[in-house]
């Protein structure tokens, strides 16, 4: 399987496995690449705060809030900007257990 190092939902991904592996310090750089390249990045403040959840309980709470917030049309809005112009086939795709992601067509 191909990574697109460019798409921001691929390094906030690794970031949360990185988290759930507990390894905070590989997760920082994916957390910050996924935000730089998209900053509402779903998986990217997502594990940013889980990041925070220790720290700053406060903050991880507010970015929790500001996810929950969001809709599933302004996510797919994202994901049609984010995966235009690129080798095509990516739809928004929900797997049934209420997560949008952006994923390659099979």
């Amino acid at each position: 399987m191909a990574l697109d190092r460019n798409f921001s939902e691929t390094h906030g991904g690794l970031a949360v496995l990185h988290i759930l592996q507990g390894r905070p310090d590989a997760a920082e750089p994916e957390v910050k690449r996924a935000l730089r390249l998209d900053p509402k990045c779903f998986s990217g403040r997502f594990a940013q705060s889980l990041l925070l959840s220790k720290s700053d309980p406060a903050q991880a709470q507010a970015i929790v809030q500001g996810i929950m917030s969001s809709s599933v049309i302004e996510g797919e809005r994202n994901c049609r900007t984010s995966c235009s112009g690129r080798s095509s086939g990516r739809v928004l795709s929900n797997r049934g257990n209420d997560a949008w992601s952006c994923a390659r067509r099979s």
